[in-house]
């Protein structure tokens, strides 16, 4: 018989744990915070794991928003006052651990815990699954029966872990009626505590005998004629209304559409035990850390405190189906049309979806049978005819059925040349990462960590130089099913998540639509004009020719510039220069040395000579590697490669070209519009430091952009204490440099040597610039307060990023990990813009019906291709949109927008 889930309701005990000292003086940490809750919340939590030998546990939650009930009835809960501030604090911190440690929260809509619980259990109960729910609330009672038990929290001392085991036989005894009876107990009697009024005068005895006679609330309304005594048949003929009011608040919903989640997903051995550990004692929580290790034992896991676990993976018990005729075919895709939902994985002949094919698809259903279709295989090995399910291919991807994949960008792309659009609803790629951005979110890593499985890897089954279709289909089957059975099973872990950490709507209104946006630019690429960038390959050569000839020169004998090893015994040995570091020559230590020898002609010489070959073999080189033969470059931008949630881009990554120096400007001269169209760039200006402005609420900062002058400028002026029109271009870089230094937490030590000034003046700027901008001082407190206090930040539409070492006994971990802190609400706040930038632009692109393409975003510029015909109406919708998204968000931030356009990438700027 399969092991029960343990289904907590995660509120009661946290509320119970709060006040569970009662005159006693509350727990607290060395900074003199309360930590009751917390400490009794996970003491309590160990001690029923224990105890009841539990292995599958849920935790349900209350909504965020007003429940159904309260809608219903304004009055339900109304009389309660409003969480202690301790006590929400602490609540937070526990939602936060169990999610982080891989604890399963259900939090759905606007039902309250009971009725996740009620759902959970009954659609357990009509399946024959057993079930234990943790509660302390009675109206939980009706639900018990030969499958569902309850653990109820108690005081009593002779029973274990602070709970009383009840089954459906122990309810009478305890309540005066059965199970089935307890919905119309409570409606009669009303409960004071959740404001439920019942039929006033009628207490438990009374409400016990009116079941006894008449059975139900409903029968007791249709007896009310023979109801004795005339006192109590009049009280519930007053009371009619609220009788079935109250009968209404206290029905448990049975039927939530709940995510389907493969019950090995609750198993506690996906629970991070060592997280668990440095959470709590993050939070300065030490009475309860012996208990971990003699659980995480217990679930195979080793605890190691200051690294990542080493869980033991196993093999999820997934099965497997080759699909290989077209009548098979047509009964999987019916089943997929009717359950509206699947996971889709493609095996191809390669990565790049413009010259390899698709050899196979696989399907999910449920996250534990996979479906596999051979459209080419070795030779004897049965197939479907690919010309044959085309149709139905076609059909199934137009017929509205959601789709889950893992990084589905990829598998979009391959499907382009059919003409089918997979219109992706969730990738588990990035729900992964939006819970945790600084961690891997490959599919064997997340399969690992999520579900505890060890999953195939392609170099297992498919040898060097050789292709998928060429592996058996054994091989094959389950190797593409395992993707997709994987792939939905994430999904069931997810989907919750999304809703308990508030991502839902970042993820289904924003990344989820930015996905197919990604395709289309990736797909559509951008023109190159390789013979302008061979041009300036050869121009780079001839001055790294002309630069190795000097640097030889000024050495006085030939060696081989490019070797770090050689240089160095150049540098350090014969020429005397200080080794700063064990030989290094890397680009800071150079840097270093011209400062230090400011007279001297080899450094720089050496500094120019690698710029120009990194410049020749990063950007020339690398980029003709990239060209196809349409004469286009197709770059991947990575929508998970950034824990602040900025964009990135590789194969080649055109976001590192540089733009500040007149050979950055010729490498994107290379970069040019197709015949017949013209680029726009179209950039916000300043975006990070107006961000910054709108979140800190500066008056000043908030007045000098409103009327569209230059902060810099400014910011110089009041530093220098001059008139803004003697501003030097020196003094405004000086200012620029602080505005942003702020934006990344500078400290006095780095200002200093990046402006090459006194730390004791740079200490004064800093000062300065706080005294002025008072506001941006209180920001920068408060967004730190909250990173200690919660462990994480949040950007404007609540992205989030754990700062790990925000409460760091180091002093320098800790520092870094506020620079962080402020840098990610800033930055990760900027991004959030530049891509609701991109939904919007795309959206008007569409709703006009223009020949116009989204092809590049670099950090907050878009580069959009666009017709001449359109090149008119295409600027005004763009400086539309990209102004919409600072509007739309829940503060509104205005936004300035930099237009230019021309034949080629360079010319801007």
């Amino acid at each position: 018989m399969s092991k029960p889930l343990y289904i907590l309701d995660g509120y009661a005990l946290i509320y119970k744990s709060y006040y569970s000292m009662g005159k006693q003086a509350p727990l607290r940490n060395s900074k003199e915070e309360n930590i009751t809750a917390i400490v009794v919340f996970f003491r309590s939590l160990f001690s029923l794991i224990k105890n009841f030998d539990i292995e599958h546990f849920v935790v349900a939650l209350d909504p965020i928003e007003p429940t159904f009930r309260r809608k219903r009835y304004p009055e339900y809960k109304a009389h309660r006052p409003a969480p202690p501030d301790e006590l929400r604090s602490q609540s937070d911190h526990i939602e936060r651990i169990l999610t982080e440690c891989g604890f399963i929260t259900l939090r759905i809509g606007d039902n309250e815990a009971d009725d996740i619980i009620a759902s959970l259990a009954w659609q357990r109960h009509q399946t024959g699954l057993a079930t234990v729910i943790i509660s302390g609330d009675k109206d939980l009672m009706q639900l018990l029966n030969e499958e569902i038990t309850m653990l109820r929290f108690t005081t009593k001392r002779e029973f274990k872990a602070g709970v009383e085991p009840m089954s459906a036989s122990d309810v009478l005894p305890k309540m005066g009626v059965p199970p089935h009876q307890i919905h119309d107990y409570l409606a009669i009697l009303g409960d004071a505590s959740d404001n439920i009024p019942g039929v006033a005068g009628i207490g438990e005895k009374g409400a016990i005998k009116l079941l006894e006679k008449h059975h139900s609330l409903k029968r007791i309304y249709d007896e009310i004629n023979h109801v004795t005594p005339a006192g109590t048949r009049d009280k519930l003929i007053r009371a009619k209304e609220m009788a079935f009011l109250s009968w209404e608040l206290v029905d448990l919903k049975r039927d939530i559409d709940l995510p389907s989640i493969n019950i090995e997903a609750f198993h506690l051995a996906s629970v991070h035990f060592s997280r668990l550990h440095q959470a709590l004692e993050a939070l300065g929580i030490k009475q309860i850390l012996s208990d971990i290790p003699p659980i995480a034992s217990r679930f195979q896991h080793q605890l190691e405190l200051n690294s990542q676990p080493d869980s033991q993976p196993q093999k999820l018990p997934l099965t497997y189906a080759l699909i290989t005729t077209i009548p098979e075919l047509i009964n999987l895709f019916k089943e997929i049309e009717q359950a509206g939902i699947v996971a889709y994985d493609s095996e191809t002949t390669g990565l790049n979806p413009r010259q390899d094919q698709i050899v196979g698809m696989s399907f999910s259903l449920d996250g534990k049978h996979g479906y596999y279709i051979p459209f080419s295989a070795p030779k004897g090995e049965a197939t479907l005819a690919f010309d044959e399910a085309l149709p139905h291919l076609k059909k199934l991807f137009a017929s509205g059925v959601k789709f889950i994949g893992q990084n589905l960008k990829f598998d979009m792309q391959f499907l382009f040349p059919l003409d089918i659009i997979l219109t992706p609803y969730f990738d588990t790629m990035i729900a992964a990462w939006l819970i945790d951005s600084q961690s891997p979110v490959n599919l064997d890593t997340l399969a690992k960590r999520y579900l505890n499985h060890q999953t195939i890897h392609y170099s297992d089954i498919v040898a060097k130089n050789q292709r998928f279709d060429e592996v058996s289909l054994t091989l094959s089957t389950e190797y593409a099913c395992e993707d997709a059975s994987l792939a939905f099973a994430l999904y069931q872990l997810f989907r919750p998540q999304m809703e308990s950490l508030q991502l839902d709507r970042l993820f289904f209104d924003l990344e989820m639509p930015l996905v197919s946006i990604l395709a289309r630019m990736e797909w559509r690429g951008i023109e190159l004009d390789a013979q302008a960038l061979r041009d300036y390959g050869q121009q780079l050569e001839r001055q790294s020719k002309e630069l190795e000839a000097q640097i030889i020169d000024l050495v006085g004998h030939s060696f081989n510039v490019q070797s770090p090893k050689q240089l160095a015994q150049v540098l350090f040995e014969e020429l005397g220069f200080t080794d700063l570091k064990k030989g290094s020559t890397d680009v800071h230590i150079l840097r270093e040395l011209q400062r230090l020898h400011p007279e001297d002609l080899l450094i720089p010489a050496v500094l120019e000579y690698r710029k120009v070959a990194k410049l020749k073999s990063t950007y020339v080189e690398g980029l003709l590697k990239e060209i196809t033969p349409e004469n286009a470059i197709h770059t991947s931008f990575l929508q998970s490669g950034t824990a602040s949630g900025r964009l990135s881009s590789i194969n080649p990554n055109l976001q590192n070209i540089p733009i500040k120096n007149e050979e950055g400007r010729k490498i994107r001269q290379a970069f040019q519009s197709r015949e017949g169209y013209q680029l726009i760039s179209a950039d916000y200006s300043q975006i990070e430091l107006v961000v910054l402005a709108h979140l800190a609420q500066d008056p000043i900062m908030l007045e000098t952009f409103a009327n569209g002058r230059d902060l810099h400028r400014e910011t110089a002026s009041f530093l220098f204490q001059l008139p803004q029109e003697q501003v030097s271009s020196e003094q405004r870089r000086i200012g620029k440099t602080i505005n942003f230094g702020v934006i990344y937490g500078m400290s006095a030590f780095r200002l200093s040597n990046e402006l090459k000034i006194p730390r004791a003046l740079a200490t004064k700027f800093i000062d300065s610039y706080f005294a002025r901008y008072a506001k941006v001082r209180e920001f920068v407190q408060k967004s730190v307060a909250y990173a200690n206090e919660h462990g994480e930040v949040r950007t404007v539409l609540q992205r989030r990023r754990l700062i790990h070492q925000i409460n760091s006994k180091n002093h320098n971990e800790r520092l870094a990990s506020e620079r962080i802190a402020l840098n990610t609400v800033i930055q990760g706040s900027a991004a959030d813009i530049v891509k609701l930038a991109m939904l919007r632009v795309n959206t008007l692109l569409q709703e006009y019906q223009l020949n116009a393409h989204l092809l590049l975003q670099v950090h907050d510029e878009l580069i959009l291709e666009v017709h001449h015909d359109h090149l008119d109406i295409a600027k005004t919708l763009l400086t539309q949109a990209m102004q919409e998204a600072g509007k739309s968000l829940p503060a509104p931030i205005p936004l300035t927008i930099n237009l230019e356009s021309g034949k080629k990438w360079g010319e801007f700027h």
